[in-house]
């Protein structure tokens, strides 16, 4: 506990500064424009108080709602308020970060301070300017808020795993460990249901940890829940907008317990399960920045394990546990965007390096080498790193100003849209956020597959989208244009050729909705 104590000491202001120059950058590096792919929709919800895609991550939504609309107030842009966001979770994520790597850091250590931090900024540094963790965390994502949970569950797990002992020998209840774990597991499981692949090794440590130093209580077990039970009943947010749903949410979700319990387990990505499907980009990304990290860094922070003493030990065999389950997860997980999910892996094959770059300080009997490690692991590939950052934001200025020219482009007073990406959300942005062309009805004509959309559309246009079409695969969606115009008058316009010119569906002759309303073309 003494050594926990001193590194504690270091620990508070030390890493807070930290995390304060990471969220810094970050804000300098988020774009004032919409990201790619969740960012579109995460940002739409944020700024409606929306339920985004399955599970619903409602304390992301809640607290983030709240952030993002003080941020308008203040003049911010929706956009980019929901990319600061996902810089504040990147700054808490980092300062978390290096607070666990100091604390790793053998106490009796003789380095000093200056030593301990430079030896802690290593794994923080690094990742903290890694250029798939930058774009999680300056592009509205949920990302950074689940990476900043993994890092204060770990370290609280350590601090636990050390005064769980102590109480147990004091005769103390350690009720409020207890629920302050359960709490924490709590607060994983409103956020990214993933979360249990770090809860379950982390648990089981202190679990071991109590019972070996006897201290276990049969109301330790309703304590724990009881702190899980609070964060966890968030989902009721979720619960309540099935049933009253804001200007924008999920489409699939309905108003019904079923549907709300199924978005809540992921019921639609359950089809990603059992393969692994990288497209090229993202398999380029993973063989350049991502497995030869982990291939190093893995083996170095199960050394460091065998270095340590006591609950460090405990602690870094259980991240490494969680690395195998998360590994296991991700390669059986066929998404297009698998490269997010290796993050928690990279954390922790990054967090051996503290202790052993602070052990080889101490064989060398040189104060300096954590200072120039870290000097060198960070200045070496921030050029191209940071560069690859602001090349992105850079474009997507460009993609965005390409979507707004052609959105204003299309002649209509009223139209529906197409557009086969979920970039379509950007559009609906635009209408609900900036008030544009509400009379517009935009859809990813994915999106008509499903029933709850489908038989909306057939409630406003008063047909079928797709009546006489056999959809066999993803190519056959390009008919679903087509089928509609078939069956209307209102112009029909594919977005993506619209992006380079505006192509009408639609046929000559008046208008015609589901109401009996008509106008002109």
């Amino acid at each position: 506990m003494r050594d926990s104590a001193r590194s504690g000491r270091l620990r508070a202001p030390a890493s807070v500064a930290v995390g304060l120059a990471a969220a810094a950058l970050y804000a300098i590096l988020a774009p004032r424009v919409a990201g790619e792919g969740d960012g579109n929709e995460l940002t739409v919800t944020l700024a409606l108080f929306g339920v985004p895609h399955p599970t619903g991550y409602p304390l992301y939504t809640m607290l983030g709602g709240a952030f993002c609309s003080l941020a308008h107030r203040f003049g911010l842009g929706w956009w980019h308020a929901a990319n600061l966001w996902s810089a504040v979770g990147g700054g808490v994520a980092i300062g978390l970060l290096h607070a666990l790597a100091v604390r790793l850091i053998p106490g009796e250590s003789p380095s000093g301070r200056g030593a301990r931090f430079a030896a802690a900024l290593v794994p923080a540094g690094l990742f903290a300017i890694h250029p798939v963790w930058l774009a999680e965390s300056t592009l509205a994502e949920v990302t950074s808020w689940h990476l900043a949970w993994v890092a204060a569950a770990a370290l609280l797990c350590l601090v636990l795993a050390g005064r769980i002992r102590a109480h147990a020998k004091e005769g103390s209840s350690g009720a409020g460990a207890a629920f302050a774990w359960g709490a924490v597991c709590g607060l994983g499981m409103a956020h990214h249901v993933t979360a249990v692949l770090f809860i379950l090794p982390l648990s089981l440590v202190l679990g071991w940890e109590v019972s070996r130093a006897g201290g276990w209580r049969p109301w330790m077990l309703p304590a724990a829940l009881a702190g899980a039970a609070l964060p966890i009943a968030s989902y009721a947010f979720l619960l309540y907008r099935a049933y009253h749903p804001s200007a924008f949410q999920w489409p699939l979700l309905e108003p019904s317990l079923a549907s709300a319990w199924r978005h809540v387990r992921g019921g639609p990505y359950g089809v990603f399960v059992g393969h692994f499907a990288p497209p090229p980009e993202q398999k380029a990304l993973l063989a350049s920045s991502v497995y030869p990290l982990l291939i190093a860094g893995l083996p170095i922070t199960l050394v460091a394990s065998g270095m340590a003493r006591e609950a460090v030990r405990s602690v870094l065999l259980a991240l490494l546990g969680a690395v195998l389950l998360q590994g296991l997860f991700v390669w059986n997980y066929g998404v297009a965007d698998p490269v997010t999910y290796f993050l928690p892996l990279l954390l922790v094959a990054l967090l051996g390096l503290a202790p052993v770059v602070a052990w080889l300080s101490e064989r060398a009997n040189l104060a300096f080498v954590p200072a120039a490690v870290a000097l060198l692991a960070i200045a070496l590939p921030a050029g191209p790193w940071l560069k690859t950052a602001v090349d992105r934001s850079r474009r997507l200025e460009f993609v965005e100003e390409r979507i707004r020219v052609a959105w204003l482009s299309i002649p209509f007073p009223r139209a529906i849209v197409l557009w086969q990406t979920d970039l379509y959300l950007r559009l609906r942005g635009y209408q609900l956020l900036h008030g544009e062309r509400p009379d517009y009805y935009v859809e990813n004509p994915t999106m008509l597959t499903w029933n709850a959309p489908r038989l909306a559309f057939e409630g406003r246009w008063g047909f079928d989208p797709l009546d006489g079409l056999e959809l066999r695969s993803d190519a056959d969606l390009v008919l679903v244009g087509d089928n509609i115009q078939r069956q209307t008058q209102v112009p029909v316009v594919d977005f993506a050729q619209a992006l380079h010119l505006t192509r009408e569906m639609s046929k000559p002759g008046p208008v015609n909705d589901a109401g009996g309303n008509s106008g002109g073309r």
